[in-house]
């Protein structure tokens, strides 16, 4: 039975739910998948600080993110594979215990027809990239296999842990701990922002991002510029839905935690007072949908069968 809570509107006036039964905002099956990312983050909660890596090269050089990549499907892995070897590749360390599946993000884009070219470029069919957040509480370092020391092109890691040589940086990242409460998001992407409080308190969420690319040239000038500062596409967004699910209470290792929600405490963290702001001034929450509403059914059953769908949709027969 649908609960009040699932019932809530985020736009107000006639309800606008959507029924976790049939998750119709959520199944996009249809539209065909560009590719699958896996987005890794290891929060140790006895000191509350997150391992975050810091972008080593190419256009997001100096950004601080999780770990993580494209699933490759000339490697045959699955998603939780590709997982692992990202987290061994980028950072040197192993998830213990194992990694687990916490988010969903699928971004929906459209392009639309272009009459300005000769000839006239019909609109793009649809397509969606799929990101899958893992987390674990702890790690473990292996050996990194040898490599020339870096090149005067990467950054070297600040360091905001107590011991700054704590982890060996690879080629993409430099990782480091952050306290949770002094995350870099000036160097962090805006739109992952929205799903980090329940990213931290172990609320599997889920979420929708649709995009329209803009044709506009000073338009798209402005947002390749931004992609090494803060965003990519941030005009271009016109709706997001997000919703996440009850605490994973079999996650509860000690009777510290066991039984203890601390979204109200990292929503705190990461927002303060303010309630989730909008991705941009130039885009208000009424075109996007507004905050993330909690829906009753969001649970560590619907993400592992949505990872299966994606792999399915991808055509990574062999899983």
């Amino acid at each position: 039975m649908t609960t009040s809570e699932e019932r809530t509107s985020e736009r107000g006036g006639r309800d606008s739910h959507i029924d976790a039964s049939r998750d119709s905002e959520f199944d996009l099956s249809a539209i065909p998948i560009n590719k699958i990312f896996t987005l890794i983050f290891i929060h140790d909660k006895n000191k509350d600080q997150l391992l975050l890596g810091e972008k080593q090269r190419g256009p997001l050089l100096g950004q601080w993110n999780g770990f993580g990549g494209k699933v490759e499907r000339s490697l045959k892995e699955t998603v939780a594979e590709s997982a692992d070897r990202e987290l061994a590749e980028e950072a040197f360390i192993r998830a213990t215990p194992d990694l687990f599946p916490i988010g969903h993000i699928q971004w929906v884009v459209s392009t639309p027809a272009d009459p300005s070219q000769s000839p006239p470029k019909p609109q793009k069919q649809p397509y969606r990239d799929v990101m899958v957040v893992y987390k674990a509480h702890g790690l473990e370092k292996i050996s990194p296999p040898p490599s020339p020391s870096p090149t005067e092109s990467q950054v070297l890691s600040t360091g905001h842990s107590d011991n700054k040589d704590e982890f060996v940086p690879s080629d993409e990242m430099a990782p480091a701990w952050w306290p949770v409460s002094k995350l870099p998001w000036e160097s962090m992407r805006i739109n992952h922002k929205v799903w980090y409080p329940y990213m931290l308190s172990d609320r599997p969420y889920r979420g929708v991002y649709w995009y329209n690319v803009t044709l506009d040239p000073a338009v798209k000038a402005a947002n390749a510029q931004r992609e090494s500062i803060k965003e990519i596409w941030v005009e271009d967004l016109k709706r997001r839905r997000v919703q996440f699910g009850p605490r994973i209470s079999s996650l509860d290792s000690d009777a510290t935690t066991r039984g203890h929600d601390d979204l109200e405490k990292y929503s705190s963290l990461v927002f303060g007072k303010d309630s989730p702001p909008s991705l941009s001034e130039s885009v208000s929450e009424a075109t996007y949908a507004g905050a993330p509403i909690e829906c009753g059914t969001m649970d560590m059953g619907w993400l592992l069968g949505a990872v299966k769908q994606a792999e399915r949709d991808l055509g990574l027969c062999f899983v």
